[in-house]
């Protein structure tokens, strides 16, 4: 969660810097927000599997559910649609432009994120977060999601 979070607000401000800029010298920003996405589909697939395995063994939907369903929802929204722009370019969907959607469905998605990663801020008390092998498999991500 913490992981995913830096790496959104990376997004937002190499995503700013992108939108804004239109010095050619600067499209590092550009390639620095794409790298980003990437890294976060990367995130997402391990993320999936803690994803699936919740919803798997819990069958009650309280609010909280809900709003972790409904930043999952925003999340992939949010992807396919900068994806969408970068391969298609300029789409317009109900007078908007996809890359608006896109910054609209941002916004509430680092706010829920922030929210999510408070509320399971608890998982770092416990002994297995801190554990050699998670801590193997993190750096192995963050290499990997790096590269």
């Amino acid at each position: 969660n913490v992981l995913l979070l830096v790496l959104l607000a990376i997004q937002v401000i190499s995503g700013f810097l992108a939108l804004t800029n239109g010095n050619f010298n600067d499209r590092w920003t550009v390639w620095l927000h794409g790298v980003g996405a990437y890294a976060i589909i990367l995130l997402l697939v391990w993320k999936g599997q803690i994803i699936f395995d919740t919803l798997r063994r819990k069958n009650v939907w309280t609010n909280a559910r809900r709003a972790f369903l409904l930043l999952l929802a925003l999340l992939i929204l949010t992807l396919v649609s900068g994806i969408a722009w970068t391969i298609w370019g300029p789409i317009y969907l109900g007078g908007f432009s996809v890359i608006s959607l896109h910054i609209y469905l941002a916004v509430p998605l680092i706010t829920l994120l922030a929210w999510h990663a408070w509320r399971q801020r608890f998982v770092l008390r416990l002994p297995q977060s801190r554990d050699r092998r998670l801590f193997l498999r993190s750096i192995t991500l963050a290499a990997v999601v790096a590269v």
